[in-house]
């Protein structure tokens, strides 16, 4: 199944404010822009398109940027971290 980011959660992954996605996304300042669907209300970017708007400026990439697995693995590791945050607030009854 086809994985899907919002575009506030593609800053988060590669540092950058959310205005610089959406310059992607209109192809400001990039060689093609970043491609998105709409559902709804909500505009989202498949991993997919992510990946190849990366291959597609491989020439000049940004300085230390994630690959989809590394991006996966840190999103699971904030996961995990929340989890265990959220438990040991539990047992202290603070939430």
């Amino acid at each position: 199944m086809e994985k899907y980011h919002t575009p506030k959660e593609v800053a988060e992954l590669f540092g950058v404010s959310l205005q610089t996605v959406q310059k992607w996304m209109k192809g400001i300042g990039v060689k093609r822009p970043l491609s998105c669907t709409r559902i709804g209300y909500l505009i989202m970017i498949m991993e997919s398109d992510l990946d190849a708007f990366l291959e597609g400026h491989k020439s000049a990439p940004p300085p230390n940027l994630p690959t989809a697995k590394e991006r996966r693995s840190a999103k699971k590791l904030r996961e995990l971290q929340t989890e265990e945050t959220n438990a040991i607030l539990r047992r202290f009854k603070v939430i």
